[in-house]
Parts: C-alpha cells; structure tokens; sequence
C-alpha cells in the first residue's frame, strides 16, 4: 500500500509512505486470476480499515501522506504500483492494463504538486512501480514478465545507476514481485510459495543476490 519516498534501510524497512483511501474499492474488472466480478464487495473497508492502519502507523513513527482515489479507479488504494520514488524524483508506473492506467496521471499529479521531479520510463514498455521493484537495502530486486517489461528495467537501471537483480515471474496468479516476495530487516527477502490444497511455503532465500547471478 505503499510508495516510499525515502532510500530503504538497512531494516528494510521506509518511514515515509502514501496511502489511498479505499473509498471507492470494488472489483469493476478481472485483470488477475484472482479478480472474479461475481464476488462483490461488501461496502467500502476505508470507514474502519484506514484510520486503525493510519494510527498504528503513526505509533510506530511512519510519516503518512494521503491521495485522494479517482472515481472509476477502484485498484488506486494499491499505492506500491504508482512508480518508485528516488529523493525527489518520482519515476511513474507505465500500467499495462487499460482499466489501471488513468491512475498514472493523478498519481503524477500529486507527486509534482509535492514538489518531486518527474523522471518517466519510456513509453511504450509497461512497468508497475514497486509492485516489481523491491529494495533490500543493499540489493534491488526486480521481477518481470506479467506487468513488467525487461526492456523497462533497462531503463529503469540508467535512471538509478544501479543494476537490478532481475526475477522472471512463472505464475500468472503472482503477477506482481510484492505478491511473493517481501524484503524483510537486515535485507534478507523471503519469497512466499502457495498451492492449492496445500500450506503456504515460506523461505528465506540465500544471501546476497546478484545481478550476475
């Protein structure tokens, strides 16, 4: 839920995040295999949901900044698919999906409003932000295929002068990086594994990865 707009840790862990109130959440589209129209939401979540995560936040001494969600943009609350911040430069996400796309715009819109510098990847290869690009602290880990293009990272590797350890992603039901993988304290990742009908497989991977390796 979250674009960092500081440099990650050695925990792993950012002080400063944007979030997106729920208010229109609903499921309008199926652009994953786990987005099924048939199953409705059951009202808004943001009434309860959001001010108990903001609060717990703010007790562990997390700047939260908030952007108000578009109308017809009900995926907008999953804020890590906006782009990647660098200081105060906000590299946007190329959303792949047309159903998403629109959202690049106010995202864009909030970050320039905030004063950062806007350093776009180029068009037409699609990319999505933090979804795919996790920092470890010492390692910048990408993944690639469902929602993002190799040839982006390419670019995304000139802009921040550092090479990604780059992760081609098998399955469709983890389409993002963030749905499997997730870089804990000490920039050690531990990458999720789940089958139906069995128990969810947890592993902390080898470390350090490397972008040769």
């Amino acid at each position: 839920m979250a674009a960092q707009d500081v440099a990650v840790t050695g925990s792993g862990m950012t002080r400063h995040i944007l979030m997106c109130e729920p208010a229109h959440y609903n499921i309008a589209y199926e652009i994953n295999p786990w987005m099924h129209r048939a199953n409705a939401v059951n009202g808004p979540p943001g009434p309860r949901a959001v001010p108990a995560l903001h609060t717990l936040l703010a007790q562990l001494e997390v700047r939260v900044e908030l952007v108000q969600q578009g109308d017809a943009l009900p995926d907008m609350t999953f804020t890590a698919s906006a782009g990647v911040v660098l200081g105060r430069r906000f590299i946007p996400a190329n959303f792949r999906f047309p159903e998403r796309q629109p959202e690049a715009e106010l995202f864009t819109r909030w970050f320039e409003d905030a004063g950062y510098e806007t350093v776009p990847i180029h068009a037409p290869h699609y990319w999505e932000g933090e979804g795919d690009v996790l920092d470890t602290g010492d390692t910048v880990l990408a993944g690639y295929r469902f929602r993002t293009e190799f040839r982006a990272l390419d670019h995304l590797d000139e802009i921040r002068g550092r090479l990604t350890v780059r992760l081609k992603l098998a399955d469709p039901r983890f389409y993002h990086l963030d749905t499997c993988l997730c870089p804990l304290g000490g920039g050690r990742p531990t990458l999720t594994h789940w089958e139906p009908g069995s128990r969810c497989a947890v592993v902390t991977l080898p470390w350090p990865l490397r972008p040769e390796n």
